[in-house]
């Protein structure tokens, strides 16, 4: 059994390998917006200059104009989950951020955020709906589909099936998840949602 601070030490690195892996882009950032750490996929999204980037260290809109409202947004963050919107005009790509005030190290306090991206290839991810509920491969990619917002001729477009074969897929998808809607389909699934 491990003791003491070497505890705490394994604790804090299995736990940043752990975090580093999420496919949710998450940082720590300082009440002025000082990035403190991010995981990888907060690394890959900044480097890809989505709505937000780092500059001389600081976590800013790509839109200067907008950087104010992040920060005040950061700021204000206090033990309760707090939301701020980011909508990009120019590719209808939007974001939301979920903040909250996280601890204080040697006076400075820090604010966890989360990173919501959704862009035109967004896809929901979902754990293990295909072996739950006995899915083909396309069933399963045609819910993927159903669960980001994409219509039945949206799917027969990106799959390259014929309609009829779309809506084939969905009846058999209503089918064995028990649903009769689309909403019915959100709400079954909610659970999985990763």
């Amino acid at each position: 059994m491990i003791g003491g601070g070497e505890y705490e030490q394994t604790y804090g690195r299995a736990l940043e390998r752990w975090i580093d892996t999420d496919h949710l882009p998450r940082a720590i950032v300082s009440k002025t917006c000082r990035l403190i750490w991010a995981n990888a996929a907060a690394r890959n999204m900044l480097a890809a200059r989505t709505g937000l980037v780092i500059h001389n260290g600081m976590l800013v809109c790509a839109e200067s104009t907008r950087t104010p409202l992040l920060t005040r947004f950061v700021s204000e963050c206090d033990d309760h989950i707090r939301g701020f919107f980011l909508a990009d005009e120019t590719s209808r790509a939007h974001m939301v951020l979920r903040g909250r005030l996280i601890d204080e190290a040697d006076g400075l306090p820090m604010v966890g955020l989360i990173f919501y991206e959704d862009s035109a290839d967004f896809l929901g991810r979902y754990m293990d709906v295909g072996v739950a509920f006995k899915l083909t491969g396309t069933e399963h990619q045609v819910v993927n589909h159903l669960l980001s917002g994409d219509t039945a001729e949206d799917i027969t477009q990106k799959l390259n099936v014929s309609m009829a074969t779309t809506r084939s897929h969905i009846r058999n998808i209503y089918r064995k998840l028990n649903v009769t809607s689309r909403e019915a389909l959100f709400k079954r699934l909610q659970p999985f949602r990763l």
